[in-house]
């Protein structure tokens, strides 16, 4: 018996690699999905997919609503419904209704699932509040997926980075990851480095709050602009992009800083809260006018970052 191994971003491949660790695990299946065919996506796969006794690699380029995307996946990995028996399933996107598909069917297979970056301590993100309009529950038959509570009930162990915060499941159903990156930097001591955070703006934000921001980030020193793997337009800003050569944010952060203090910019961000322990300054950027600013702005100062409005 082994382990099906779902992912959907390369920071759940990154975690995934931790938790295969930890878990003990010898031989799994991997199925990696993704709407973007980023480097990162693929240098992550890559990683996995070595190590996997079968895997594959799902990739659609959908435009229009997202629900597309759910059947065009789903029937991509027909051959994943078929006699199959798993001790496990581990994954992190149980929103996502051509996982949670997977999941139904194997049923008397195990769950764990794993922290999707800051949205699993966003309460009013996706993890936490569930849709009973009409057509949800039309998906849900057509896709042959449960609902988002019933994925919940379902877990037996959930992995996460943020302790005592919480999460999707029960507290004593928590288990926190103590060291998510290297964490043997000196900070205080000699130069350092500034990295703007990148993000999927066009969706976080208006035309107008974009472009405030690019006026904010003008006035900050910046050394690197760190691109977020679904930001399609970058800000217009004389930044340059740091390389990442396939890695996410935070492991290519520590690979360039070197021995250099770590100074982070940028809108509220998972990269931002997971390399608390390793910068010697985060600022957060928020605009005045959204509707989750209030909310983000206590848990980015929960977090410890420093919180300007723009």
């Amino acid at each position: 018996m082994s382990s099906l191994l779902i992912i959907r971003t390369p920071f759940q491949a990154f975690l995934a690699q931790k938790i295969i660790e930890i878990e003990n695990i010898l031989s799994y299946d991997l199925i990696y999905f993704t709407e973007h065919n980023s480097e990162e996506d693929i240098y992550y796969f890559r990683q996995l997919s070595s190590r996997a006794r079968n895997s594959d690699y799902y990739y659609v380029n959908m435009k229009g609503p997202s629900i597309l995307s759910s059947f065009v996946f789903k029937y991509k990995t027909l051959k994943w419904y078929k006699e199959k028996t798993y001790q496990n399933i581990i994954c992190a996107s149980i929103d996502a209704l051509f996982i949670n598909s997977l999941i139904k069917h194997y049923s008397n297979a195990k769950l764990i699932t794993m922290d999707d970056g800051a949205a699993n301590i966003y309460e009013n993100g996706i993890y936490f509040k569930e849709h009973s309009y009409l057509r949800i529950k039309v998906y849900h038959f057509l896709l042959q997926s449960l609902s988002l509570s019933k994925v919940k009930s379902r877990i037996d162990h959930h992995y996460t980075i943020y302790d005592g915060k919480r999460n999707i499941v029960p507290h004593h159903k928590l288990i926190p990851i103590k060291k998510l990156l290297n964490n043997n930097i000196n900070k205080n001591k000699g130069s350092s480095k500034t990295y703007f955070i990148g993000a999927p703006f066009e969706y976080c934000m208006n035309p107008e709050q974009i472009k405030r921001l690019e006026n904010l980030i003008e006035t900050f020193d910046i050394d690197y602009y760190i691109k977020h793997p679904r930001e399609n337009k970058r800000l217009n800003i004389e930044i340059p992009y740091l390389n990442k050569n396939g890695r996410i944010a935070e492991e290519a952060i520590l690979v360039n800083s070197k021995s250099e203090n770590i100074i982070l910019i940028g809108w509220f961000s998972s990269v931002l809260l997971n390399m608390g322990d390793l910068c010697l300054k985060r600022i957060v950027l928020l605009a005045r006018d959204s509707d989750n600013t209030k909310e983000l702005t206590k848990m980015s100062r929960d977090a410890g970052c420093e919180v300007i409005l723009f």
